[in-house]
């Protein structure tokens, strides 16, 4: 008797929870678009501009959409202390967004501060960095993986000055196989917080550019020739980047959450302008 009470206790909660559903229909607010900068400038090179256009987050984005957002029509000024240059529009075939602003008048020096001034559509996005002094890698080494000679993770050795608190960020570059420095998946900004002044170790993964791809596809053939850009910044850029990095580890993790915006230094718009200041390096494991 008991238990057919209890199943028609239950039926009838079922049936009215099922009842109870409603269709609901958000009517999210549109956000308002913004510039995005992704820029930097390095000791011994000229600056390198990338503008787009931010669009919400439930757009649907397909390629024709992609080029619509690049920002072609900017007035791109940068400047170290008297001396400023309007930035030119070029195309690189090697990157997309296809086309870059890019400086030729000076390139630059470790030590120096650098102002972003970016002018479209009577909008007036403002940004300022550092080009901070470039830290060497001591040694590099390849470890396979356990049971596989063939993928590996790659090693490195650097010594932190002692005197200053320092932020690093790593990319990479394979030789016949990527067009650009790809940040490494894992650990691509970090700190010196645990290891001030010491010589310290570190690994470096693969950078990813198709997240369609596995994530665990993040290891070197160890007949890779592999070049190595080891860059230092200032505190601004490195925050912005280390909030970048923690979303793409995040990626593709049910439970992980959003516990932090993005990070930017970019005065009305998002995005980053560093200055890095960067040693290269190439590595062959054979």
């Amino acid at each position: 008797m008991e238990s057919k009470i209890l199943k028609i206790i239950i039926f009838l909660l079922i049936v009215a929870l099922v009842s109870c559903q409603k269709e609901i229909d958000l009517n999210l607010p549109e956000a308002e678009e913004q510039i995005v900068v992704d820029g930097y400038i390095e000791n011994n090179a000229y600056p390198y501009i990338v503008l787009t256009k931010s669009v919400p987050f439930f757009s649907e984005i397909d390629s024709v959409k992609l080029r619509s957002l690049v920002v072609t029509t900017a007035k791109v000024t940068v400047t170290c202390g008297s001396v400023s240059e309007i930035l030119t529009l070029q195309p690189n075939d090697k990157f997309f967004p296809p086309y870059v602003y890019r400086g030729t008048t000076f390139k630059g020096e470790t030590g120096k501060k650098y102002s972003l001034k970016v002018e479209v559509n009577n909008k007036i996005v403002e940004s300022s960095t550092t080009i901070t002094k470039e830290a060497s890698i001591e040694s590099i080494w390849f470890e396979p993986l356990e049971n596989n000679d063939t993928l590996g993770l790659l090693w490195m050795q650097i010594q932190d000055n002692p005197d200053e608190s320092n932020y690093y960020r790593v990319l990479t570059k394979r030789k016949g196989k990527d067009s650009n420095y790809i940040p490494s998946m894992i650990f691509s900004a970090f700190n010196d917080i645990n290891f001030n002044g010491k010589l310290f170790k570190i690994a470096v993964y693969k950078g990813i550019t198709d997240f369609s791809h596995p994530l665990d596809d993040i290891y070197f053939n160890i007949k890779d020739t592999i070049n190595i850009r080891l860059s230092t910044m200032d505190y601004e850029s490195y925050n912005c980047w280390m909030s970048l990095q923690n979303e793409m580890v995040n990626y593709g993790n049910p439970l992980a959450e959003p516990n932090n915006p993005i990070v930017t230094n970019i005065t009305n718009g998002i995005g980053v302008w560093s200055g890095f200041g960067s040693n290269y390096y190439t590595f062959s494991p054979k």
